[in-house]
């Protein structure tokens, strides 16, 4: 289980993150929702283990620290800003990142080969990363984020810039890993994504986690029918909860 308790996170003037509290149960998808700003990246950032806060912890499966050596091999993170060596093809760039989680010889090779044909990556592996698509690039960060078999995902919007027909297919591909019992955390500006993948989620507005549950409890105490209207009252009356 990942515990988020009190996480407090300021950057100048500005309180990018108050007291903020969740948990995610073994095989859940947690979505967090919110406009630019809200402290989404922020939160997953500090969860990965890439930033402290100035308050709070975070705790996973009884390690008080997420920063224990035995944590970070267990955390899978994708973030749209952590891009490819453009002049690396797929399998060299995958190659790299699986010595740099450790796996050697007949395992590397193995896993390597496992995510280039999950995520059908064999037609461009050779080729150069910055002569690829969009869609193709992110195929190859999620292999990447997938190849050492963490039981944690961590997942800043993934499916963004992405046609529609190629973000249900990174959906199935977090549904599979789902189904596997491995916790997710999952952001998203896609109200659709979240409304078919989460088993729960969290509205985030100026820092502050002003919503958080099931979305079938949430929509219920607000009196709305969609996710859509719900983001809409919460984000306009945050103070309404």
């Amino acid at each position: 289980m990942l515990i988020v308790e009190n996480l407090s996170k300021r950057f100048g003037d500005t309180e990018a993150l108050k007291r903020v509290s969740f948990t995610i149960t073994e095989g859940q998808v947690y979505s967090l929702l919110g406009p630019n700003g809200a402290g989404k990246t922020t939160t997953l950032r500090i969860v990965a283990g890439l930033m402290m806060p100035d308050t709070g912890r975070v705790l996973w499966n009884g390690y008080p620290n997420i920063h224990h050596p035995e944590v970070k091999r267990q955390i899978g993170y994708l973030t749209a800003d952590m891009g490819l060596y453009p002049r690396l093809t797929p399998w060299e760039y995958l190659n790299s990142f699986g010595r740099f989680y450790g796996l050697r010889g007949k395992t590397l090779a193995q896993k390597v080969q496992e995510v280039v044909n999950r995520f059908e990556i064999e037609e461009f592996a050779h080729r150069r990363c910055e002569s690829l698509s969009t869609g193709m690039k992110q195929r190859v960060l999620l292999a990447r984020t997938l190849l050492h078999d963490p039981v944690l995902l961590i997942l800043d919007e993934p499916t963004a810039g992405l046609d529609a027909i190629t973000a249900l297919g990174f959906i199935s591909y977090i549904r599979e890993e789902k189904k596997k019992g491995k916790s997710i955390l999952f952001s998203t500006h896609q109200l659709w994504e979240a409304e078919i993948i989460s088993d729960a989620l969290g509205i985030l507005h100026c820092g502050d986690l002003v919503a958080s549950g099931t979305p079938s409890a949430l929509l219920s105490h607000y009196g709305v029918a969609s996710l859509l209207d719900l983001f809409v009252k919460i984000v306009e009356h945050p103070d309404a909860h």
